[in-house]
């Protein structure tokens, strides 16, 4: 695949366990490849500010904070949901890393257990927190709800962009390792021009309905992902 707008640098600041908190368990997903399906839902959005992105199934927050990071000055509000309770905690820490304050907390942490262990890394990622810090354009709002998205919408507002990678692999089980009635329920919380990219491995079928229209496709290693557009029907 070919990157139409992320650039090919270094994202290591953002590496899951480094400024960014991590778990065992917690899915990693690559920084450059999260931005690129971003930036194209976005060429193909309306809005081009104050965007408002829900993750329905955002496990340890790590997708969503990184989308945030890296897109301050254009996402406003992030909204996430998961059926696990315990990766909600991890995400509740991830997502207030979209605010000053979450940084500044953060780097203070570090700087305690640069001072105890010493370690190399410790001092990076306090450099690292400091360059987020300066970087983050304004405190991003995010809301945060413990949901099985199969079963509904745990909430009403109607969102920008939908951007998600369904549980795949060893470390997540999809229930059922379906995704019908996914986008049926995304349409709950979805406008007229509601742009949704679904990420998955290359087996899983995403099946949507008459309310989206497919606007790409594409694989990438064992990834594959589909960009839909959300539609009035006459």
């Amino acid at each position: 695949m070919i990157y139409l707008y992320a650039k090919n640098e270094n994202y290591s600041k953002l590496a899951n366990g480094h400024v960014l908190y991590g778990k065992g368990g917690v899915p990693n997903f690559p920084v450059r490849l999260a931005n690129e399906i971003f930036r194209r839902c976005l060429s193909y959005s309306v809005k081009k500010e104050n965007i408002s992105v829900y993750d329905c199934c955002c496990g340890g927050g790590y997708f969503a904070t990184v989308l945030g990071l890296c897109n301050s000055n254009i996402i406003s509000e992030i909204y996430v949901s998961d059926i696990d309770k315990n990766m909600l905690e991890i995400a509740s820490r991830n997502l207030s890393l979209l605010t000053h304050q979450g940084l500044y907390d953060r780097q203070e942490n570090l700087k305690d257990l640069y001072n105890k262990y010493k370690k190399e890394s410790h001092y990076e990622a306090i450099k690292d927190c400091e360059e987020l810090i300066k970087n983050l354009s304004c405190d991003i709002q995010y809301r945060i709800y413990e949901n099985d998205i199969m079963d509904g919408i745990a909430f009403e507002h109607q969102v920008d962009i939908i951007i998600t990678d369904v549980p795949y692999g060893n470390m997540c089980k999809w229930k059922g390792n379906k995704t019908v009635g996914l986008m049926e329920n995304l349409s709950r919380v979805s406008h007229k021009n509601t742009i949704a990219a679904i990420v998955s491995d290359k087996n899983q079928k995403i099946d949507y309905n008459e309310h989206w229209e497919c606007l790409e496709k594409k694989k990438i290693g064992k990834r594959k992902f589909i960009i839909l557009k959300k539609h009035q029907i006459n």
